[in-house]
């Protein structure tokens, strides 16, 4: 946004237009009408289920599908970088902005995960309280300073993705990745590809090896109760849940997890590299998923969350009828 209001210029150079004419490629091959109305159905599936795991859990959207919302419109209609390139840039750099808060947030919140898992003192001097509000503003700061000085990506309906070469859907016009791809984007992506799956597997060991600990301590107690009393009572044998429910926190860390690392990944190497159509449709739909499939991880794992939304849902039903 800072080159696009104050250098003009160099705006000017680099997202001009002037190379491209519209009719190179067809509006057949740009329209992506199946794709674009999968994504616009996921779209709404996506925010009908945020509502009741939000209300759920009492928290705040960190980034909702409205960057989907955008790419199913573009993929039905054609409409590339060119066909409204201000608007199109404005958008672009929404879309970066909002990444940058949503991507930020969840390093914190796994951060926190881990701490509190490992240190539980020091988790409540950083992330107690008022102090949470830092870590929040501390996103929305990082956000809003991509919105301001990065580059932003353009939506490509030939390829049904986002990239930083605005005249992506053109094989006729070449341009240098290094141009149009800030030295910023490619650090935090590859901080955020090793990151994210350093803090979890480091949670993901720490949570099992306090759960043997647990286990073990529950099992001696177990066995001193059935030579004291030859009987061993329901409230001392050990809980067969907490295998499963290793299991669940296992299920939800590998699944959220690996959709964000897939996404950085594919995102990071598609900018610079030849990638085949499908791959890079597959790459959307990793970035698509990032933001949708926490609800889904949520109804499907976690119990404590699906039978509050259980209890909305017969409560709705019991005022409509």
């Amino acid at each position: 946004m800072e080159m696009y209001l104050r250098q003009p210029e160099n705006w000017e150079q680099l997202y001009n237009c002037s190379r491209v004419n519209i009719d190179d490629v067809p509006l057949w091959e740009r329209r992506q009408i199946v794709n674009g109305t999968v994504m616009l159905i996921m779209f709404f599936i996506f925010e009908l289920l945020y509502l009741p795991c939000l209300i759920a859990i009492w928290k705040h959207c960190e980034h909702s599908c409205y960057k989907g919302l955008i790419s199913a419109l573009y993929s039905i209609f054609g409409v590339e970088f060119c066909s409204y390139r201000d608007f199109n840039f404005l958008i672009g750099f929404c879309a970066a902005g909002l990444f940058a808060a949503q991507s930020s947030a969840n390093f914190f919140l796994a951060l926190d995960r881990l701490v509190e898992m490992t240190f539980s003192r020091y988790s409540k001097m950083l992330f107690s309280g008022r102090r949470a509000w830092l870590w929040t503003m501390a996103s929305s700061v990082f956000g809003l300073y991509y919105f301001c000085f990065v580059k932003p990506p353009c939506f490509a309906p030939t390829y049904g993705n986002w990239f930083m070469n605005p005249y992506q859907d053109y094989n006729n016009i070449t341009v240098a990745p290094e141009d149009y791809v800030d030295a910023l984007i490619v650090y935090y992506n590859a901080f955020l590809s090793f990151g994210f799956p350093l803090v979890y597997a480091i949670f993901v060991l720490v949570f099992l090896r306090q759960l043997k600990k647990k286990n073990e301590q529950q099992s001696f107690v177990s066995h001193t109760n059935n030579l004291l009393f030859q009987k061993a009572s329901p409230q001392n044998i050990c809980c067969p849940s907490s295998a499963n429910f290793a299991k669940i926190v296992f299920i939800q860390v590998a699944a959220i997890n690996g959709i964000n690392v897939a996404t950085f990944v594919l995102f990071s190497i598609m900018q610079h590299l030849p990638m085949s159509k499908w791959l890079i449709v597959v790459g959307f739909y990793c970035n698509y998923l990032m933001f949708g499939i926490p609800p889904i991880v949520y109804l499907l794992v976690n119990r404590t969350i699906r039978n509050e939304c259980r209890k909305m849902g017969k409560k709705i039903i019991r005022s409509l009828f």
